[in-house]
Order: structure tokens, then sequence, then C-alpha cells
């Protein structure tokens, strides 16, 4: 909560935050652009800028073995927005606000959607077989859901074609 900005611009740069991520500072327009963000608690993208975790070349990794959340208080076009986003946590990642991933998601592990949310993905979603996907809400956006394997409840995204 110090207002900080973060900056990833090295392809092989990786910052594993064992526990909770908060962004609450400054814009990281242009400054999340390669390497690995690695989380091991809950992912809060928060209200003091709307881009204050915009990455458009960073992974986020979503680890750990305790149930987690994601809040992004600003998710619309040009807002905060996830590149990559790896969900890979067993005891599941719960999307608790709309979201919005730029590039692709991959579901590793298990992941929830409350109701009346929507996740946005520009490009990808990929599910594998080791998957779980809850979806009380609308995922949808993808340009292609490349696979499509893992256990499913609810509403199925609206992949293409």
């Amino acid at each position: 909560e110090s207002g900080g900005t973060l900056t990833m611009q090295d392809a092989a740069g990786v910052l594993d935050v064992t526990g909770s991520a908060y962004f609450n500072g400054g814009s990281t327009t242009g400054r999340l652009t390669a390497g690995e963000l690695q989380v091991g608690g809950n992912f809060t993208s928060w209200t003091s800028s709307a881009t204050n975790f915009q990455s458009t070349g960073t992974r986020v990794l979503l680890d750990g073995a305790v149930p987690r959340t994601v809040q992004t208080y600003y998710s619309g076009a040009g807002q905060s927005q996830f590149w990559d986003l790896h969900v890979a946590n067993p005891a599941g990642v719960t999307f608790v606000r709309n979201a919005h991933v730029a590039n692709s998601l991959t579901l590793i592990e298990a992941m929830t959607v409350n109701a009346g949310l929507t996740i946005i993905i520009d490009n990808d979603l990929a599910r594998l077989a080791t998957s779980s996907l809850t979806n009380n809400g609308i995922i949808s956006g993808m340009a292609v859901c490349s696979l499509t394997l893992g256990s499913l409840t609810g509403n199925a995204p609206q992949c293409p074609g």
C-alpha cells in the first residue's frame, strides 16, 4: 500500500509473491511487458488508478494451495488487465469482480466465476484435463478455445464456432 508501481520488462524475470498481491499505486501502462508474476494469495487491483495493473506481456501465475480470490476494480477496455493468466491452484481461484484477459487464460486447476460477473478473454481459453470450471457468470470474447478438457459446472464458456 505504499503507492509504488511495479515494472517487469525482462523476459527471464520472475517475481514470486508468496502472499497476496495488492495493486493500489500508479499506472503500470507500458511497465508490465515481460516476465512472470507468481501469486500465492489473493490478487487485487484496487481503485487508485484504472490502470494500476495493466499487463501487456507479463504472465500471472496464480498458484498455491489455499482458496484465493481475484478482484479487478477497473476491467474495461484500456483499463486493468491480465495478459496471460494461468490458474494453477488445486484449492481454487474465485473471481469476485469482472476481469479482462488481453491474451490467454490457461485453466490448469479449479476456477469459479461468481454469478453476475463477466470475464472477457481476447484470444484463447485453454482448459486442461486437470481443470475444473464452475461458471455462474459469463466467459466470452475468445477468438479460440484451444483445449476444452476438464470438468464444467454451470454456464459453458462462449467459444467461437
